[in-house]
């Protein structure tokens, strides 16, 4: 390989490594985003002041881009392990809360919002307590 050509090849799979990482940390900081939304309209319910209409309004654009960043051929966001356990943990803890606490309203709510980037034939496998 000619030096010019293996320069050429170096930049392409450095640009590729940093591409891959702007995804995985963008999918990270996505997910960061929902954590926080969820820890904080979890509060809000448990003291009775839960607002269906502010939670679709602030989840509603976290929930547009998990929906871009998911995988298409594998159906999921893609997080890393840490990310995905504290999702996984914060909205299952809502949705437990959501049912003993939450009026019908207030869980069509949190259902639409997990329609924007859930929406598929099969549910992702990260979707919130999926199976959990």
């Amino acid at each position: 390989m000619t030096r010019k050509a293996t320069a050429l090849l170096a930049l392409f799979l450095l640009s590729m490594t940093v591409i891959g990482c702007s995804f995985g940390t963008g999918a990270n900081e996505t997910g960061k985003k929902w954590i926080a939304l969820i820890e904080k309209h979890k509060a809000a319910l448990e003291e009775g002041k839960f607002d269906a209409a502010d939670f679709k309004t602030e989840a509603t654009p976290i929930a547009e881009e998990l929906k871009k960043k998911r995988d298409p051929d594998q159906k999921k966001v893609l997080m890393t392990e840490k990310v995905l356990e504290d999702f996984k943990r914060v909205s299952k803890e809502f949705e437990t809360l959501l049912a003993q606490k939450g009026t019908p309203e207030q869980q069509q709510a949190y259902l639409d919002v997990l329609d924007i980037w859930i929406a598929s034939d099969t549910p992702a496998d990260n979707a919130p307590a999926n199976g959990e």
